[in-house]
């Protein structure tokens, strides 16, 4: 986080959702982290509590590609999911 490096910070997110799905599995993981590399996020974030799963996507990303992300989450699970806009 002291390097301000975005692609670090969501690296490290990543990295810690994975490990921790180890000891806690989360329902969905592997197909969020399947979409993630699929349509090139920054990475994953996830309530180690298994209660939140989140993909990052910069906030210049195109809605189209939102959409279609969407599309394929509404396809394989069977919540509606929630998309957050932060930043700039």
């Amino acid at each position: 986080m002291q390097s301000n490096d975005p692609a670090a910070l969501f690296h490290a997110s990543s990295r810690s959702a994975e490990l921790n799905d180890r000891l806690v599995p989360k329902k969905g993981f592997s197909l969020a982290s399947r979409l993630a590399d699929e349509f090139h996020a920054l990475g994953i974030i996830a309530a180690h509590t298994g209660t939140y799963l989140g993909i990052v996507f910069p906030s210049s990303v195109d809605q189209d590609l939102l959409t279609s992300v969407q599309v394929k989450l509404l396809n394989e699970v069977p919540v509606e999911p929630l998309v957050f806009h932060v930043g700039a």
